[in-house]
């Protein structure tokens, strides 16, 4: 894939299970992650979900952009941070946003230091930086009214050296810390492919993005695939100790 930041994601070929399957249970029962666990815990489970997506179609991570998985990947997540007693919120954005592009994308909540800290997780956001879909050509007004943007990855572009920082690391690992000011980065990366505004219209409700944090947080989005769904899929993304219990049944 042709992308419009030279990114290289995250792998995670030696992971150690047993420490992951310690922070799961930390997080079932309640008890609070330092900081490198959090992020220890987070990097392996986008890279779990991510290698499961490229699995199931036969790619190769080299050559993948993860279009049209989304949905998948949100159920997955969800499914699995239930099973860990964690409380995540399935978000969509075209349920925050007017006519804009589909997306979806999940919030989850860790005990960190004592303090319960959001994070944005999005393993497939990659899919809008590619270079053909991130062209100025791509942005048609007509009769004063946006009739196509481009994808979500040219409106980063536009961005300060800092913002698209943030988003770099966003797109290698797949996750971050949801702040406000993330949450803007994020959210106008979408407001901005919405359609059928007068360009006047769209400019001024763009004043709208202080309040993404708050849209994010009260999504009531439910995800679309079971369990059933996932497994049958080669998708359903378990506990370690959950996934050790599969095993010695159908050994």
């Amino acid at each position: 894939m042709n992308q419009i930041f030279d990114i290289d994601i995250n792998i995670m070929e030696n992971v150690d299970l047993v420490i992951i399957e310690e922070i799961e249970e930390k997080c079932k029962n309640g008890k609070s992650l330092t900081k490198d666990e959090a992020l220890y815990f987070l990097s392996y489970i986008s890279y779990k979900v991510r290698d499961l997506l490229i699995k199931s179609k036969h790619e190769n991570i080299d050559g993948y952009n993860f279009s049209g998985d989304c949905t998948n990947a949100q159920s997955m997540l969800k499914h699995y941070f239930d099973d860990l007693n964690l409380k995540s919120i399935p978000v969509q954005t075209n349920r925050i946003f007017f006519n804009v592009l589909q997306h979806s994308f999940i919030i989850v909540y860790l005990l960190e230091e004592d303090k319960l800290v959001p994070y944005l997780v999005d393993p497939t956001y990659n899919q809008f930086f590619d270079v053909d879909k991130c062209l100025t050509s791509k942005y048609v007004i007509k009769d004063g009214i946006i009739k196509w943007t481009p994808d979500p990855g040219y409106f980063i572009l536009k961005e300060n050296d800092a913002n698209q920082e943030v988003i770099k690391k966003f797109l290698k690992y797949g996750f971050m810390e949801l702040t406000r000011d993330n949450a803007i980065i994020y959210g106008d990366s979408f407001y901005f492919t919405q359609t059928g505004l007068s360009k006047k219209v769209y400019d001024t409700l763009s004043s709208i993005n202080g309040l993404y944090l708050k849209f994010f947080l009260n999504s009531n989005f439910e995800i679309s695939k079971s369990k059933n769904n996932l497994k049958s899929n080669g998708l359903l993304l378990e506990p370690i100790k959950d996934s050790k219990k599969t095993n010695n049944k159908t050994v």
